[in-house]
């Protein structure tokens, strides 16, 4: 089952995916909802409390491979749940 009051970590580098992630997830129930850019977000997770981290992969200059490591090194934080989304551009003429 799903606990929709667990705090979500949304990292992106980029503000408008940032908030359609953050949108989806409060369409879908999550209520708990917090942002950052790669380069802050290892300082967010060692302040607070989150239940989840949402990252996308292919950030600047912290991509998500990175944040991941870092999370994954630090004992209080290796055991969160992290999942990695990316977009792709596709172009067709």
């Amino acid at each position: 089952m799903v606990d929709f009051n667990t705090p979500v970590l949304i990292v992106d580098d980029n503000p408008h995916v940032r908030r359609t992630l953050r949108s989806v997830l409060r369409h879908i129930g999550f209520g708990n909802l917090t942002e950052r850019e790669g380069r802050t977000a290892m300082q967010a997770l060692n302040a607070g409390d989150f239940g989840l981290i949402l990252s996308d992969l292919m950030m600047e200059p912290v991509s998500g491979l990175q944040l991941l490591t870092q999370v994954r090194g630090d004992p209080q934080l290796r055991t969160l749940p992290f999942i990695m989304v990316t977009r792709s551009e596709e172009h067709t003429s």
